[in-house]
């Protein structure tokens, strides 16, 4: 049952890569997978399937904009879907991302799952907030009042962070950063399929765009 699996639900600003961080922590095979949403009800992919579903690059050529990929695939409000799908599976974690203000909306339901872990995205706005501010303006960002503020609040709560900024850097600083925290959650490591998904992202969401 889905809600015997290790949580891992990973909190992030809009723009700092929670698409990216969802599917990179859920290629190996004792991981839920993500489907769009329409496909949910099919069979489970192998890993070679999973890199190719989970491709940024393919993304303007299946949907309409970004904005339009992002609905498209499940999240935590699709919870009783992925209950139904994964009813029994040889599964031992599931990841989902969510924003600050749904983190908060879905808090007593998060309170009372037994094997859970936070993970908060964490960046340096000072070297990073053109390139943000570029994301927001492609993803079609529309600001929620005090999101910036209550986040940075709950950056307080959350002892363990992703630091998207040694992601952003260099792919060495993907790989370390990918590695501490499979071994915080508890997760495989599959470096190969990783890498290749990291650099399929980057093309995508961060090459020229800083």
């Amino acid at each position: 049952m889905i809600e015997n699996l290790k949580h891992i639900i990973i909190i992030y600003n809009p723009g700092y890569a929670g698409n990216f961080l969802t599917r990179v922590f859920s290629l190996g095979d004792e991981v839920v997978t993500h489907f769009p949403k329409q496909t949910l009800l099919s069979n489970i992919v192998n890993m070679d399937k999973k890199i190719s579903l989970y491709s940024f690059s393919q993304v303007n050529n299946n949907y309409l904009n970004w904005q339009k990929f992002h609905r498209a695939w499940p999240d935590f409000y699709d919870y009783e879907l992925f209950k139904l799908k994964f009813k029994e599976t040889n599964c031992t974690h599931i990841v989902f991302s969510m924003h600050e203000p749904e983190f908060n909306k879905h808090l007593i339901k998060l309170q009372s799952i037994k094997n859970i872990e936070f993970l908060f995205v964490d960046l340096n706005l000072e070297k990073y907030e053109n390139w943000i501010n570029k994301s927001k303006q492609y993803l079609n960002f529309k600001y929620r009042l005090d999101e910036e503020l209550n986040y940075f609040e709950l950056s307080k709560k959350i002892t363990n962070k992703i630091n998207l900024s040694k992601i952003i850097e260099s792919e060495e600083g993907f790989l370390s950063e990918y590695q501490r925290i499979c071994s915080i959650v508890g997760i495989q490591e599959y470096i190969p399929e990783a890498t290749m998904l990291y650099r399929d992202w980057y093309s995508v969401r961060v090459q020229g765009k800083i």
